[in-house]
């Protein structure tokens, strides 16, 4: 399949939901230890588990998501990838913050209604970032061929 079409494929979606389970499982059991055991306010335990999942969420993407494995790591990839998670770290304080304080929500129904909405929205940053740069790749290798 070419790889402008592989990135929309719904086995890619499949693995960006296997992949964001294992990121959000090392989020939320990083943000459950840091309240639970050690008293951390959650805002800032939240932050913590969003930066442990970040850097294995990144290689998930690349190499199992979007199937990329045949181009190494480019610094625009790596710039975008954590502009993306940055933004989203900022999104996922501020919606956590508005449904636990403003709602009275509990901090964990909240963030994993949090997760789900920046899930969507990163699924199709990612997409565009990892498929770019893979479509470049093969634009250039096609015009040398």
């Amino acid at each position: 399949m070419p790889p402008q079409f592989r990135a929309t494929t719904p086995y890619s979606i499949l693995r960006f939901i296997g992949a964001g389970g294992a990121s959000a499982g090392i989020h939320l059991g990083t943000l459950y230890v840091l309240t639970t055991f050690f008293s951390i306010w959650y805002l800032a335990a939240t932050t913590c588990g969003f930066l442990a999942a970040c850097g294995i969420n990144f290689f998930l993407q690349k190499y199992w998501v979007f199937e990329t494995a045949r181009t190494p790591p480019s610094p625009a990839e790596w710039f975008a990838f954590f502009t993306v998670a940055t933004s989203n770290l900022a999104v996922n304080s501020l919606v956590l913050f508005t449904l636990v304080e403003r709602t009275g929500m509990g901090v964990f129904p909240a963030q994993l209604l949090t997760s789900g909405l920046i899930a969507i929205e990163s699924y199709l940053l990612y997409m565009s970032i990892f498929r770019t740069h893979s479509d470049h790749s093969d634009s250039a290798t096609t015009t040398v061929i």
